[in-house]
């Protein structure tokens, strides 16, 4: 996986004292002269004495004693702005009576309309508006509720992914047996637009890009056109015309004995993560420019084929033979080869958020963690720009798994080098992350990590494969975020039978 790094002083009691008292008295007579909060979609009615400002939203459930035909109290999740709930498959969504907590004395308004708990039948069919307004007419407004059908115990685990780590968005896809079992679009693609995730929507793979760099590979592999044993650079090398040295412009120690193995397993012998160096005079140059700096002034720290080192510089080179042995951009061959499985929507992203496919998701950046619209994605290219959804992916998936209901695009021979761990790290075989220490079910896997970008997916040893995309990439320490996505993954492939 890879990441883009890009870019109370204390009075004396007595002060601090004072201070607060200012602030509050002019707070008060602010907002008694207006209605503070605003916005409310109820009505808001100046007031001020000793009536209440509290207007939040405590709870909000929909309850089996309630609601007729539902089989089991279903709760909601509340992150920040949002009210996220699952209800059962067959459970009509148009007119649920949702039990709710709010502060005291305070009034709850569903798209403008006074609703009571318990009570009040909502169509939750599409995003619902509610508002909080507090008994002094202020008010919390714009909780949007997206209610939707489908199992609680995994949504609910995606739910509190986005409360935890502020994702906007997660879509989640799963298949049993070669057959898409599951299905989920979770918060908001675009939340200024305030657009609901939906299956179909494309993400950023971030690293998951990689495994389809490697499906290309192997695809011209056995289409006879490369060996992965032929070297890259050099005298005789797949790309010696695109790269050469000369006399005065010689290459670094080790470069003529990199292989499309090496590359594939991530033991090159580079470490440098050039790819996303944002110092000249690399931030500037093209790809080609920077293949062409990486292997005449960059020197290797251990040797060819000796060491693992997470390489994305590595699959973007891949990507540059995939170009040279096809005479196609890396994007249209990859459609080509994706479209063996059924896969239409597979492309090379963009850099700006202007450029994005009309059904792709906005990505939103969080602290510390770069900006998701300065990544470089054409130079980024086949080591980390692919978009799709996570039903295509589990598409792909299926044909490259061993299974007998949907064809294979590759050979079990060819499969069975893909998945075998190299020699130099028993982790990690073409392209794939194998033998997870945990989940030790999963034949395979890989993340990805990208500016406002969180992807998982992994193939189980029983038929059951998994995927979760999201939209946005949290940085906290205190908790793990891809622990998250990997727990996830193993709920919902646990629960299926993997």
């Amino acid at each position: 996986m890879f990441i883009n790094y890009f870019n109370l002083h204390h009075d004396s009691l007595s002060k601090s004292v004072k201070y607060f008292l200012v602030i509050f008295i002019a707070a008060t007579i602010s907002c008694n002269l207006t209605s503070c909060g605003g916005g409310g979609g109820g009505p808001v009615t100046p007031s001020g004495g000793s009536k209440s400002g509290l207007h939040a939203l405590n709870g909000f459930n929909i309850n089996a004693s309630i609601n007729s035909g539902l089989s089991t109290d279903c709760k909601g999740v509340i992150v920040d702005s949002l009210v996220l709930i699952t209800v059962p498959d067959g459970m009509a969504l148009n007119s649920l009576i949702p039990d709710f907590s709010i502060s005291a004395n305070a009034t709850l308004y569903v798209n403008g309309v006074p609703a009571t708990s318990g009570k009040t039948p909502v169509d939750m069919t599409k995003s619902v508006k509610i508002t909080v307004v507090a008994e002094n007419g202020t008010s919390h407004a714009y909780y949007w509720l997206l209610a939707r059908n489908g199992n609680a115990t995994f949504d609910n685990q995606a739910y509190t992914i986005m409360k935890n780590f502020n994702i906007p968005g997660i879509s989640l896809a799963a298949t049993k047996n070669e057959k898409l079992v599951y299905s989920a679009g979770y918060g908001f693609a675009e939340t200024e637009t305030h657009t609901r995730v939906t299956p179909n929507m494309l993400f950023r793979l971030g690293s998951v890009s990689k495994q389809q760099t490697a499906l290309c590979i192997m695809t011209l592999y056995e289409e006879g056109k490369l060996q992965l044993t032929d070297h890259v650079f050099g005298n005789g090398g797949i790309l010696q015309n695109e790269f050469q040295e000369t006399s005065t412009y010689p290459f670094v120690n080790g470069v003529t004995s990199v292989t499309v193995k090496n590359l594939l397993e991530h033991n090159s012998g580079w470490t440098d993560q050039l790819i996303f160096d944002t110092s000249e005079p690399v931030a500037s140059m093209t790809l080609d420019q920077r293949i062409d700096y990486l292997i005449h002034h960059v020197s290797m720290s251990s040797a060819v084929g000796s060491t693992y080192h997470y390489f994305n510089m590595g699959f973007c080179i891949l990507g540059r033979i995939v170009e040279k042995l096809t005479g196609k951009t890396f994007e249209a061959y990859l459609r080509e080869v994706t479209a063996k499985a059924g896969v239409t929507d597979m492309w090379i992203d963009k850099t700006t958020r202007a450029e994005k496919r009309s059904n792709e998701v906005v990505y939103y950046s969080q602290a510390s963690g770069g900006n998701a619209y300065l990544n470089p994605m054409e130079v980024v290219s086949s080591c980390g720009a692919v978009i799709a959804s996570a039903p295509e992916l589990m598409q792909l998936l299926c044909a490259e798994d061993y299974g007998t209901v949907v064809p294979d695009i590759l050979k079990s021979s060819t499969l069975d080098l893909m998945y075998t761990p190299s020699a130099s790290y028993s982790h990690y075989g073409l392209g794939w992350r194998l033998n997870h220490g945990y989940y030790t079910n999963w034949a395979s896997y890989h993340g990805g990590n990208l500016a406002g970008t969180g992807t998982l997916w992994a193939r189980g040893s029983k038929g059951v494969n998994a995927v979760v995309l999201c939209n946005s990439r949290s940085y906290r320490e205190d908790i793990d975020f891809d622990t998250s996505l990997y727990d996830l993954l193993g709920t919902v492939m646990g629960a299926l039978g993997d």
